[in-house]
């Protein structure tokens, strides 16, 4: 059985719009994390476009980002990466409903992950209203 392309991948085009559920892979200066654009419009011409075709947006961006590091430390050229190299970046694809229970997961997880980094906020602002009231200036 042949591969099935899931993903059309170009370096972004000036002026051009692209959809909703791209990943996007910065090219020069690049970073460590893909960014996901939720809504269509212009990307900037230093990201590599990852347009998904046959798998959920939202899976294809994790599974990427999950990638990403031990992509990037085999194939980044200093702080940047060519786009030739995105050839060897491969992410493991599972059946839709997995996908979708993947993402499920993972929303789960990001929003544990955010209620908790609220509650560390809020305790270091009260760290600091109590430590100000022990030693007023």
């Amino acid at each position: 059985m042949g591969r099935k392309k899931i993903t059309e991948v170009e370096r972004a085009v000036k002026g051009k719009i692209y959809p909703a559920g791209c990943t996007l892979i910065a090219l020069s200066a690049t970073k460590p994390e893909p960014e996901y654009a939720p809504d269509s419009g212009e990307i900037d011409t230093r990201y590599a476009v990852i347009m998904p075709k046959k798998i959920e947006p939202e899976y294809l961006f994790e599974a990427v980002k999950w990638e990403m590091p031990e992509f990037l430390h085999k194939h980044r050229t200093g702080i940047n990466l060519q786009f030739s190299e995105l050839k060897h970046l491969k992410v493991v694809v599972t059946g839709k409903e997995d996908q979708l229970a993947w993402m499920r997961a993972i929303k789960k997880l990001n929003d544990q992950i955010n209620e908790t980094e609220q509650e560390i906020e809020t305790m270091k602002d009260m760290k600091k209203f109590y430590m100000n009231g022990m030693f007023p200036k």
